[in-house]
């Protein structure tokens, strides 16, 4: 395959300071030994579990947090609507009561 990369001395140099090769053929081996199914999925675990700051919360984890961050928000949404209805309910009686008052005292 060619991917039309510029290959200098430069990136050369880089591959090696940053380890890539080293990282490639302990990659490789790992997938040689295992023979995963789906090589996309090994892939993504096999750098999960070398990356220097690993996830702190499962996937699972993490939509169940979002679920109940949720419902948290609708809840308090609800309650907000509830309690501004209630008011206007108040306000409009206490203006029912001031219109009774003022047709008493005339």
């Amino acid at each position: 395959m060619d991917y039309s990369l510029d290959y200098s001395e430069e990136n050369r140099e880089f591959l090696e300071r940053v380890g890539v090769r080293e990282l490639l053929e302990s990659f490789v081996a790992e997938a040689v030994r295992q023979k995963p199914h789906n090589l996309y999925a090994f892939m993504q675990s096999w750098a999960n579990a070398r990356c220097r700051h690993p996830p702190s919360i499962t996937p699972q984890q993490a939509a169940l947090k979002i679920q109940c961050a949720l419902r948290q928000y609708k809840a308090r949404k609800l309650m907000k609507s509830r309690q501004q209805a209630v008011i206007a309910y108040g306000q409009k009686e206490q203006e029912k009561e001031r219109y009774v008052r003022v047709q008493i005292e005339e």
